[in-house]
């Protein structure tokens, strides 16, 4: 399950090589899920508000927009900067 998050998942996309699904949630997170153990890999609190949607750069780098009227870019072989 996604019980990472703690308010509903408005947005998942799988990264193009299938290792991770990535979701945006009404708890203003993102999540990067290991898919191969079902947990959490990073997670994101960039956003101030919902997180409306999320999706894939490449294989390691996204984007999500909010309705905090952003959109943040990470990578997660980066450290995030709020």
């Amino acid at each position: 399950t996604l019980a990472a998050h703690t308010e509903s998942i408005f947005s998942l996309h799988f990264n193009c090589t299938g290792e991770l699904l990535l979701t945006g949630s009404y708890d203003n997170s993102a999540i990067a899920w290991d898919l191969a153990t079902g947990t959490p890999k990073h997670q994101f609190e960039v956003h101030s508000a919902q997180v409306l949607d999320v999706d894939w750069k490449d294989a390691t780098t996204f984007a999500s927009c909010s309705t905090d009227k952003s959109i943040k870019v990470c990578s997660l072989t980066e450290e995030v900067q709020p």
